[in-house]
């Protein structure tokens, strides 16, 4: 079964994960959050993909290290399909 790709909005996002903007960002260049998509080809309309957001979210509430966060993301950003319109 194939998963439907949600798009989430900032707020979003710092609502589901209780961080701040300064540390959603951080947790983004870590590479333990994964980073939004680029939407409608603009620079500045990005939003993130609810699957990987709640995959991330649930591998932290699992006691997943720093490690395993950042192989988690990579894995999942590698699997995003080629329409997600990254930059």
């Amino acid at each position: 079964m194939a998963v439907k790709n949600k798009f989430l909005k900032r707020r979003d996002v710092l609502d589901m994960t209780a961080q701040s903007d300064t540390s959603l960002d951080r947790s983004v260049r870590a590479g333990v959050f994964p980073p939004p998509v680029r939407i409608f080809g603009s620079p500045t309309s990005v939003r993130w993909i609810e699957y990987e957001v709640l995959k991330v979210i649930n591998a932290s509430i699992e006691g997943f290290t720093e490690v395993q966060l950042k192989e988690l993301v990579q894995k999942l950003v590698a699997a995003r399909p080629h329409y997600s319109f990254e930059s």
